[in-house]
């Protein structure tokens, strides 16, 4: 199952946290994986390549002083994790269902006031499956564009540089991937190439931000971009952008997505009129 949670937040009294807080959402994540499931956690720390999960940063109202915010118990704030794994998706299903009272990152105490699962219960929740993306990107007609938010700083490294620009060859790149990391569902290693250089980044209203992680710094970019065909009608190439930009939400992009950076989701999909061809033959 791939699975989005959404974790709404009250803090008990006001409190300053940095204005990055990747480190320490993602430690306190894996720190409530071994207090409910050790193995579990072990595994997750022996995954080298890609971990099954994302973080958000923490979001609400801040008051910004300096290098800090500062949280106000008058409002709630919210982070997100998402799963792609069926164990480690259990586990949070589990733990939505009866909640830990508390979240503590850095110095600041959070009633955990309730865990969304499902988007009526938040926009950024959501659960799907890898056969439910597959079976719809098959079988609806493909969108000839698609909009893309980039809500958290993002970027791609490439031949051991960051780039800070949703080129498609990176983006689909970095997508590819993530699909491909845990399901057996493939993809024909044809259309990687296709999605690289017959997409086109049509529009982008888009701006650069840095996060501080302590140790280091590291500018990514946020904001939306369209990408689509603006000419010829490659069905193919449609469906897999349809495919890889929905898995997204769950799998995130880029650089550093367990610590809060490459979080995504679709705005739109533009449907125009297509070729009605065979469904794309996606591998089993």
């Amino acid at each position: 199952m791939l699975l989005s949670t959404v974790f709404i937040l009250r803090p008990r009294a006001a409190g300053t946290l940095p204005l990055t807080q990747g480190k320490a959402i993602h430690a306190w994540f894996l720190r409530l994986v071994q207090q409910h499931a050790p193995s579990l956690a072990a595994w997750l720390h022996g995954q080298e390549r890609r971990k099954p999960f994302t973080t958000s940063p923490l979001q609400g109202m801040f008051t910004r002083q300096g290098p800090s915010a500062i949280v106000d118990p008058a409002h709630t704030y919210w982070l997100r994790v998402t799963s792609l794994h069926a164990d480690l998706s259990a586990l949070l299903l589990a733990l939505a269902a009866a909640p830990p009272a508390l979240v503590r990152l850095f110095q600041v105490e959070f009633e955990l006031l309730t865990v969304a699962t499902q988007p009526q219960e938040h926009a950024w929740a959501g659960q799907s499956s890898y056969a439910h993306l597959y079976n719809r990107a098959t079988a609806e007609p493909p969108a000839a564009q698609a909009t893309v938010e980039f809500a958290s700083p993002t970027v791609f490294r490439s031949q051991g540089r960051n780039l800070v620009l949703p080129l498609p060859r990176l983006l689909f790149s970095s997508l590819w991937e993530g699909w491909h990391a845990f399901t057996p569902l493939t993809l024909p290693p044809g259309l990687l190439p296709l999605l690289s250089t017959e997409l086109d980044l049509l529009r982008y209203t888009l701006h650069t931000q840095m996060g501080d992680f302590g140790h280091y710094r590291q500018v990514g970019f946020v904001g939306s971009c369209t990408f689509g065909l603006p000419r010829r009608r490659a069905v193919e190439v449609l469906r897999g952008m349809q495919l890889l930009l929905e898995a997204a939400f769950f799998t995130g992009v880029g650089y550093k997505t367990t610590m809060g950076m490459g979080q995504v989701r679709c705005l739109s999909q533009a449907h125009q009129d297509t070729p009605e061809v065979g469904a794309l033959a996606f591998a089993r």
